[in-house]
């Protein structure tokens, strides 16, 4: 896995994320109760959606300055320093999780390894998901797989080159891996989810606007009939 140079890379990049951005309002289809848990993996220095005041708010990041910058800005939120694919969580411990175009940077070195990892981080998502909770998933996803796998060899090739691909908004040596959305629902329903689209927008290269595919937002939960997956932790419980 290439998570040494991703982290190279949003250290680099730390001040990108320091802007303001609108938190957006929780879907409609999210129930929030009182005193529930939000967990954002790959929160970089800010938050997706609105604070609620009932929602006790976690954010963690596989970068310790992300963390502290995240913290500085939501002073009553928790900061966690981990990985998405090995969460330092129990089971069943939050009713909201958030990963923001996080899944394509979970590479590895070749598109199975990197379809092994994004399963590995979902499975762990699912793992600390209580049984009413929910997923937020948002992602660019490509127009088809064979696309999908043109774009990883094309950045993993310039990253071992040293090739700064700057129309795709990626440096030095990040390699990525978008998924196509049969391979997303694939992964989500293998796990026991129940895949719904929130809301979708056009993926288009700012210089030339081609299609390359679609940012979408999707709402995972629980399928009752996938109860029996292991869902072992790492932690006590």
């Amino acid at each position: 896995m290439q998570i040494d140079d991703s982290i190279r890379h949003f250290r680099i990049r730390i001040h990108d994320y320091l802007g303001e951005r609108d938190r957006k309002l929780l879907p409609r289809e999210v129930s929030v109760k009182r005193s529930a848990k939000y967990l954002e993996v790959g929160c970089g220095t800010r938050f997706t959606y609105r604070k609620l005041q009932m929602v006790e708010e976690y954010g963690l990041d596989v970068v310790p300055h992300m963390v502290r910058l995240c913290k500085k800005r939501y002073n009553k939120a928790h900061g966690v320093v981990g990985s998405v694919m090995y969460l330092p969580f129990r089971q069943r411990s939050y009713d909201i999780i958030v990963s923001n175009t996080l899944l394509h940077h979970l590479v590895g070195k070749s598109p199975s390894a990197c379809r092994t990892n994004i399963e590995t981080a979902m499975k762990e998502m699912r793992r600390i998901l209580k049984l009413k909770g929910y997923v937020l998933v948002s992602e660019l996803i490509t127009r088809n797989r064979l696309f999908s796998y043109l774009m990883f060899w094309a950045t993993y090739i310039c990253a071992k080159l040293s090739i700064e691909i700057n129309w795709l908004d990626i440096h030095g040596k990040v390699i990525i891996f978008f998924m196509d959305r049969k391979m997303f629902e694939e992964i989500s329903e293998d796990l026991g989810f129940q895949v719904k689209e929130i809301e979708s927008k056009k993926w288009l290269l700012t210089r030339n606007y081609i299609n390359l595919g679609k940012q979408t937002e999707f709402l995972l939960t629980r399928k009752t009939t996938h109860s029996h997956l292991n869902e072992h932790s790492h932690y006590p419980s």
